[in-house]
């Protein structure tokens, strides 16, 4: 019996032994190399970086190539392959079904493409590693960072993913990211900013100190309209992650200045009207006015109103105006608030609205709803920086701490008395603040303005911001809560939006800042528009 046993037992071995050897040596047996085609990266930024795009492809290229079972195309092959078909045409307009297309084509199994975005000192990654195969999805990566240095060390986080989750290889370091993940989930992640993808769209010199989005020429697609203290900037998005200057309209009075910029369709002809909120500091006064399409070109109107503006959206959504009487004791203590329709071919004023006693603005409010009902509410940032909600009847409901806002926009006029050390007084404006629900559950959310002043407000008529956040409120019982962490930016913002400016469908948020100045007193600022995806 026992002999029996090992005979059977060296049976065993032996065909363990003749079929390793003959897998080993066969190539029929052999595991299948499997092929991937990188694609060059989309460069979105301001400098010509073609040294940083092929680095990429070669960082990708060393990452992901392994022995006899990964290939990765090299530069040459994939040039060879595609013959006089324009390479950056391709990756321009690449996405998953021509990524699949392409890859059938080039013969590969996978197909990865993406593109690196760097404005100020910050840089974002997208990567997309797509499986050929009809049936199969494909893997999605998004980085961010706070400096351009740190496009290297998270192009090596994504490589050891998709080594792990395509091609079954996992490392110390992927161990080690894991690790890490788990930790950070542990602590809190969920309380992390929803203001995670962004394109930058544009750098002009100067400070932009507004934009709007709205279809401003009647053909359902929706325009971009910002704005400098003397210059409007009409920009219409290009189909290729850009947008083109469509009209630049400069105001002629060196002495007037753009504080405010809105766009909405209040006199109902298809066309949604400019709302330009202009401040004469020489004279102490106000000439708003109203930029239209004509049918051919954008026209300022010859009518001046001596009114702040703003168009803010009500619960249901539609637009409305509001304007805020000017007067010489500054934009803080009229209570002439009212909104304006169009009446008789002119804006007039309509319906007044109550607001607080003390320190409204209407170029910083905006509205909501009541918790529990379908109340009018509204919410401003007041001169000192707190937010406050208030009802139809002006009655305050709710205010937070002092720090939310933050402007270098301002409004003089003459001091009380001659022997003051200034000749003029400063009244700063704050920047408008927008609702929008952006989880589609019917609850409003409300989209913050929060700069960083470098004195703490110490010097009276200076105001200098390094810094700057935006925040994401709820309305609930308890006034305004926050349940996701400040989105950080280098540098002050100063202005938000939120609309469709891509026309596809989805809203995004459009923020302007100024970017991040090595001199804190310098006057050759730079200010970008960037768009952040609200998904």
């Amino acid at each position: 019996m026992k002999t029996k046993k090992n005979f059977w037992k060296v049976l065993y071995f032996t065909v363990v032994l003749i079929i390793w050897g003959v897998t080993a040596g066969n190539p029929c047996f052999s595991k299948e190399i499997k092929k991937v085609a990188v694609l060059p990266f989309v460069m979105n930024t301001q400098q010509d970086l073609m040294f940083l795009q092929k680095g990429i492809f070669d960082m990708f290229s060393s990452r992901i190539s392994y022995g006899d079972e990964v290939e990765v195309l090299t530069r040459e092959n994939l040039e060879n392959k595609l013959g006089s078909a324009d390479l950056s045409s391709i990756i321009k307009g690449v996405n998953e079904s021509k990524a699949k297309e392409l890859g059938n084509f080039l013969n590969v199994d996978y197909v990865l493409f993406g593109s690196l975005t760097l404005f100020g000192n910050s840089m974002s990654l997208d990567v997309n590693m797509v499986d050929i195969r009809p049936d199969n999805p494909s893997l999605t990566f998004f980085r961010q960072g706070n400096e351009a240095g740190a496009v290297i060390p998270e192009l090596d986080k994504i490589a050891e993913e998709i080594n792990y989750k395509v091609f079954g290889r996992e490392t110390l370091e992927f161990q080690s990211q894991q690790a890490l993940q788990r930790t950070y989930s542990r602590e809190g992640e969920s309380y992390a900013s929803p203001l995670k993808k962004f394109k930058a769209l544009l750098t002009v010199d100067g400070i932009m100190n507004g934009v709007a989005t709205g279809d401003l020429d009647g053909d359902k697609k929706n325009e971009i309209v910002v704005v400098q203290d003397r210059i409007v900037q009409i920009f219409k998005y290009a189909f290729n992650g850009k947008i083109s200057l469509v009209q630049k309209i400069e105001d002629t009075s060196v002495s007037t200045r753009i504080v405010g910029v809105d766009v909405a369709d209040i006199n109902q002809n298809g066309f949604s009207e400019i709302f330009i909120t202009r401040i004469n500091n020489n004279h102490q006064s106000v000439a708003s006015c109203v930029i239209e399409y004509n049918g051919s070109k954008y026209v300022k109107g010859k009518t001046t109103y001596p009114w702040y503006l703003r168009v803010i959206k009500d619960a249901k959504g539609n637009s409305e105006l509001f304007a805020q009487a000017h007067t010489t004791k500054g934009p803080w203590l009229s209570n002439d608030v009212f909104k304006v329709v169009w009446q008789n071919n002119s804006y007039v004023q309509g319906t007044r609205l109550r607001v607080p006693e003390k320190g409204f603005s209407v170029l910083s409010m905006t509205s909501g709803k009541a918790v529990s009902n379908d109340t009018a509410m509204y919410l401003y940032t007041d001169e000192l920086g707190q937010l406050v909600v208030f009802n139809d009847s002006g009655s305050i409901e709710w205010s937070s701490d002092k720090g939310y806002g933050g402007s270098s926009l301002f409004y003089t006029f003459p001091q009380k008395t001659a022997d003051e050390l200034y000749d003029k007084e400063y009244a700063f404006l704050q920047p408008k603040t927008i609702t929008y629900d952006r989880n589609s559950d019917g609850k409003a959310e409300l989209f913050v303005i929060k700069n960083k002043e470098a004195s703490d407000y110490f010097f009276k008529n200076t105001r200098v911001f390094k810094k700057g956040s935006i925040e994401i409120f709820n309305w609930n019982e308890m006034g305004l809560t926050s349940e996701n962490a400040p989105k950080k930016l280098s540098g002050p913002v100063t202005s938000i939006d939120i609309g469709d400016y891509d026309n596809d469908l989805k809203n995004e948020l459009l923020v302007t800042m100024i970017k991040k100045s090595d001199n804190m007193f310098s006057r050759d600022s730079k200010s970008l528009l960037v768009a952040y995806d609200l998904d």
